[in-house]
């Protein structure tokens, strides 16, 4: 009897062991193949001056991001960024893209929060790049990440959190519609910072004006060798 009881609480102690280890070792296997995640935050940046020192530099997440005046950014979404894994160059400076079975590359595009995300990376090094688009003015540097991200202090970063200082392109003023004397717009011209080169015409007056302004310009000549003429002839008499 003092055996069967002794078996039977082994046998206990043994599933409470069995049942410790195996949630803890899925769950480490889980967080591994979680892999890590590149996070690209885009703003509507206007005047990067206003943002040189308000973005994390260090991969870290930022819950708000404000400009010199103190004024919250908003967030810019339809912007696409190219993530490609890569290496270094032998004997070279710069990166390559990694080939083989480690080649990765992916294209992500900021949402509504203006938040793109890749996930599920391994270990290594992975360049972004930023696509150009009709709402910016220029686009960013090419990044270089590794993951995970070192830090001077502490523990290095599984999720890297990527803040683009590229500007976007102003509001563009809507030039006058102006109309010819037979009703229809007449083109405006616009040099490249956006000011109106030359006033259009915009009646037919104008054309009359500068009939009118030549007509009287050939009086005054004409009245001025007139005046030249009597003068003469009082000399000669």
């Amino acid at each position: 009897m003092k055996k069967l009881r002794r078996l039977l609480f082994a046998l206990f102690v043994f599933s409470l062991i069995v049942g410790g280890v195996v949630p803890a070792h899925a769950e480490a296997e889980t967080a591994e193949n979680a892999g890590y995640s590149i996070f690209v935050q885009k703003y509507k940046i206007e005047d990067i001056a206003k943002i040189a020192d308000t973005m994390p530099l260090d991969g870290t997440k930022a819950d708000q991001v404000k400009d010199a005046d103190g004024k919250t950014l908003d967030p810019l979404p339809g912007i696409s960024y190219e993530i490609t894994r890569v290496t270094p160059i032998q004997g070279a400076s710069g990166f390559e893209p990694v080939q083989g079975d480690g080649a990765f590359m992916t294209t992500v595009t900021t949402d509504e929060k203006g938040l793109a995300h890749a996930g599920n990376l391994v270990q290594g090094m992975y360049q972004i790049v930023e696509k150009e688009h009709t709402k910016l003015k220029d686009v960013m540097e090419p990044v270089i990440v590794e993951l995970p991200f070192p830090q001077q202090t502490g523990e290095p970063l599984n999720e890297v959190y990527i803040y683009p200082k590229s500007s976007v392109l102003g509001d563009v003023p809507k030039l006058p519609v102006t109309k010819g004397p037979d009703g229809k717009p007449i083109p405006v011209e616009v040099d490249e910072k956006g000011e109106i080169k030359k006033l259009p015409q915009t009646s037919g007056n104008i054309g009359t004006a500068q009939v009118l302004m030549w007509i009287l310009a050939m009086i005054i000549a004409m009245g001025g060798v007139g005046m030249i003429s009597i003068h003469r002839k009082k000399d000669v008499f």
